[in-house]
């Protein structure tokens, strides 16, 4: 599949709404979230054009086009996760030792999105993290970019953390699986109601 961000918005749609596995939720969420940074970007250059020697805005744009680039390369990413889910599914199962490798695939594929699932968890975070260090120095007329850019990480946030749990529910105890669940405990701690603190 070709990079997601690199299609057009008709193309993504049409995967998006086709039977096809992926691109799915966290594919598109992903996307939503560089679309949300965008927004955020739009409010701290349109601010910049009136104050060009802001420091602290100059450097959040370098921030929001970093993250906006990997959020786009965490939808790509959630695509082929959840392909690797399928293909492990699809192995053959007529013998003891193909259920077991089988279900060893299967396993190491759930745990692979949950990882997908947290970057982009944490990269949806760190934008509303630089979001709120810079709110207060954005023209009030950007608010409502402010507000969208927002909305759409929070949106990101929420379904990464949908996506890890549900991925975490199809795996049984493994030290990685641990490791993996104690992260995401922590990134929902952090993140929590972080767009109302904005």
């Amino acid at each position: 599949m070709n990079e997601l961000s690199r299609l057009s918005f008709e193309q993504v749609f049409d995967l998006a709404a086709s039977t096809r596995p992926s691109p799915g939720g966290g594919a598109v969420m992903g996307l939503c979230g560089m679309m949300g940074v965008a927004l955020l970007l739009k409010a701290v250059r349109i601010t910049l054009k009136r104050r060009p020697d802001d420091e602290a805005l100059t450097a959040a744009e370098a921030e929001f086009a970093r993250l906006a680039r990997l959020l786009a390369q965490d939808a790509d990413a959630d695509a082929a996760s959840f392909d690797a889910y399928m293909a492990a599914g699809r192995l053959p199962r007529g013998t003891e030792a193909e259920i077991a490798a089988r279900s060893a695939r299967l396993a190491h594929a759930a745990l692979d999105s949950v990882e997908v699932a947290l970057a982009a968890l944490a990269h949806a975070a760190e934008a509303m993290t630089v979001a709120k260090r810079i709110a207060e120095r954005l023209s009030p007329r950007m608010a409502p970019d402010l507000a969208g850019g927002l909305a759409l990480l929070e949106a990101v946030r929420a379904n990464a953390v949908d996506n890890a749990r549900d991925s975490l529910d199809r795996t049984e105890g493994s030290p990685r699986r641990e490791a993996l669940a104690a992260r995401l405990g922590r990134l929902v701690s952090e993140t929590a109601g972080a767009v109302e603190r904005v």
